[in-house]
């Protein structure tokens, strides 16, 4: 993986590449901007954007005719008046206007350089620096601050550069990825917000599907935006992914038979696609999520052995893109959540021994993501995931204590995640299942009465989930499952 002094470098070769001068970047050969923080990535390449968005905008000001300017000349020019000294100088903007009034073709009619200058500036004085300030009150947690100020950058985005859908739609993207590790019922009315100002962006569209499926389990939400997302389809891999998301919000809603038609028709688009065709790797990795989904839904049908064949494929694929990139978070993570689905599925299948190599190699993973990047939410969840996974073997072969130390650590991590983001579904039904799982190796100790206050405190969670998505199919089964295991605990204590 690329060091954080790599990724400057590479940050400012894009920009000088784009003729952009980018003083106090660096003083005395050392980076004066954290380059592992997300808000000066954000940021960053935000500014890019919104600088060739500013160049298609004043050419459009200066209605050229048949001698378009020079885009290098533009892009440097601006990229000078906004960085200089933090401020973009009137002289700057001034010269700026005047040379763009004065590379139109003859024929055309002028604006006056006085309101060409002033656009600039408005667009110079509201950019980089603007941006920068909200994204850190996000960072902050000032979330409402925040998004207030970035919403009064897209108004004078749109107002000097005449692209409010666009560039709007953007700046809402922007904040949705960084809210997403912060709250991801913000992060969600974000992505809405730039659905409606781009309701034909594909990525847009996937991510809140996503989200609404697997973070707020919200089906019938993600099922609105499927008209918009398989109309935004270009090719045979974004028609694979918008099969993926329709095959998921089908099995959330119980019709398992459906959505194994959705993941299969994926699997094939993803078999057929050319590597040559997309970035390195990404073939196979989609390739490898898509195997999985398929295998969980033939495991929901009782299919063991068939569900075994589809992990073990994906699996496959998971070990070998990681091992070709060992420095690669990502794949390093789906590695480790590959060997923990086929771990439960020959726990089920009685392969006892094979299972347990499954899970220690996935605890082994999941300890080193989280131990390098400890604020990360989501290893936290993953190896919460992990210790259940390793728990209920434990319990079944008979290690009750290391279960139950197993099932403490994991609770733990599940109370952290769900008090940080109480919108978060996903991380409080992982509480709840936690708490429950606690409360089965306490019953395994003959300690009853500590069992039934773990299921009691978790009924609360899951009646709350439960109402909150009627239609959630998961999170209605979970409440009969709870139910009945406070009943018969109820019996044991008589």
């Amino acid at each position: 993986m690329k060091t954080s002094q790599q990724m400057g470098s590479a940050f400012i070769l894009a920009c000088v590449g784009c003729g952009l001068a980018i003083p106090e970047l660096m003083k005395d050969g050392t980076f004066l901007t954290d380059w592992s923080s997300p808000a000066t990535w954000v940021s960053g390449l935000s500014f890019l954007g919104s600088l060739l968005g500013a160049v298609t905008g004043i050419r459009s000001l200066t209605e050229k005719g048949k001698e378009p300017l020079d885009r290098r000349e533009t892009e440097r020019a601006l990229g000078a008046a906004m960085f200089k000294e933090g401020v973009a100088t009137k002289a700057d903007l001034n010269a700026l206007a005047e040379r763009l009034v004065a590379g139109r073709a003859p024929e055309a009619e002028a604006p006056p350089i006085e309101q060409l200058a002033a656009a600039l500036d408005g667009l110079a004085r509201s950019g980089i620096a603007a941006k920068t300030e909200a994204f850190t009150l996000i960072e902050q947690n000032r979330t409402d601050e925040g998004l207030a100020q970035l919403q009064a950058f897209a108004r004078r985005q749109s107002e000097v550069l005449g692209q409010a859908a666009e560039e709007t739609a953007k700046t809402w993207r922007q904040i949705g990825t960084l809210l997403l590790t912060r709250n991801v019922s913000q992060a969600a009315e974000a992505f809405e917000k730039a659905v409606v100002a781009a309701p034909s962006d594909r990525w847009t569209l996937v991510e809140l599907c996503r989200l609404y499926l697997n973070s707020l389990g919200k089906p019938g939400a993600a099922e609105h935006l499927l008209p918009l997302l398989h109309a935004s389809t270009k090719d045979e891999y974004e028609k694979a992914l918008a099969l993926e998301i329709e095959g998921g919000i089908l099995r959330a809603k119980g019709d398992l038979p459906a959505s194994l038609d959705r993941h299969e028709e994926s699997l094939r688009l993803f078999r057929d696609l050319d590597d040559d065709d997309l970035p390195p790797g990404q073939r196979q990795r989609e390739l490898s999520v898509t195997l999985e989904n398929t295998g969980n839904l033939l495991r929901d049908q009782g299919r063991l052995s068939d569900a075994l064949d589809r992990y073990e494929e994906s699996l496959g694929i998971s070990r070998t893109l990681w091992e070709d990139d060992r420095d690669n978070t990502d794949r390093k993570r789906d590695l480790a959540i590959g060997l923990g689905r086929t771990g439960r599925i020959l726990r089920e299948l009685k392969r006892s021994p094979e299972a347990l190599d499954r899970f220690n190699e996935a605890l082994t993973l999941f300890r080193s993501l989280n131990n390098s990047h400890p604020a990360a939410a989501q290893y936290r969840r993953d190896l919460s995931v992990a210790l259940n996974n390793a728990g209920d073997l434990l319990v079944n072969e008979g290690h009750i204590s290391e279960a139950l130390a197993y099932a403490e650590e994991s609770l733990a991590l599940c109370r952290q995640l769900a008090n940080n983001d109480p919108s978060h579904a996903e991380h409080q039904r992982d509480l709840s299942i936690s708490m429950e799982r606690t409360g089965d190796v306490l019953e395994a100790m003959n300690r009853i009465t500590d069992a039934l206050a773990m299921y009691g405190e978790s009924l609360p969670i899951v009646e709350a989930l439960a109402a909150a998505s009627p239609d959630n199919a998961q999170f209605q089964n979970d409440l009969k499952v709870t139910r009945t295991r406070i009943s018969e605990l109820k019996t044991k204590q008589i």
